[in-house]
């Protein structure tokens, strides 16, 4: 019983990473706390089932409920979510950094958050929606742990990115610049 509950907690935990990893990226390139970060998590998981729905019946693989045409439709989501992130850095946050009065970034970031939301329900409705419809079946993989392939997905995807995460950074001092990125941050 104790087992089930650390493998789901790992599952839980590497899905909350994901979005604390970001949240934590922003916070240090920017230099506040976005409010609409969660919001930016939720269009990106909508903007994934659009691109799922042009896929619908799709083959999957092994014990996964998706193929390689969700991988497709999550590359997709990650690309519409960063261009509605830049829109929204442009249209808001870009001219309020000018002030540099961080108090007034918090408080857009959390309008932005609020408009974000309702905009998801306005088009989305606020009923859950489903990626597939077909039946995760768990696998145990030790005596009284039972994960499913998407749940060893999402562990093994996120794994990766962290340790993708420190080739990420800017390599000199010439990209920091153009990047707007501090340059005594740079290593």
């Amino acid at each position: 019983m104790i087992g089930q509950y650390v493998a789901d907690g790992i599952v839980l935990g590497a899905t909350l990473a994901l979005g604390a990893i970001g949240l934590t990226l922003t916070y240090n390139i920017l230099r506040f706390a976005n409010f609409a970060h969660g919001e930016f998590l939720t269009f990106g998981a909508y903007f994934a089932l659009v691109g799922a729905s042009f896929f619908a019946g799709s083959r999957t693989l092994g014990p996964l409920t998706f193929g390689p045409a969700f991988l497709v439709a999550i590359a997709i989501a990650v690309v519409w979510t960063a261009a509605l992130a830049l829109l929204l850095d442009w249209l808001l946050w870009r001219r309020l950094r000018k002030n540099q009065v961080a108090v007034t970034l918090v408080i857009a970031s959390f309008g932005a958050s609020l408009m974000l939301r309702n905009v998801v329900v306005f088009v989305w409705g606020s009923q859950p929606e489903y990626y597939s419809r077909h039946i995760a079946i768990a696998s145990e993989i030790v005596p009284g742990v039972r994960v499913t392939g998407d749940e060893i997905f999402v562990v093994l995807l996120t794994a990766a990115l962290m340790l993708a995460l420190p080739f990420l950074r800017a390599q000199n001092r010439h990209t920091a610049a153009v990047s707007q990125v501090e340059r005594e941050r740079v290593a």
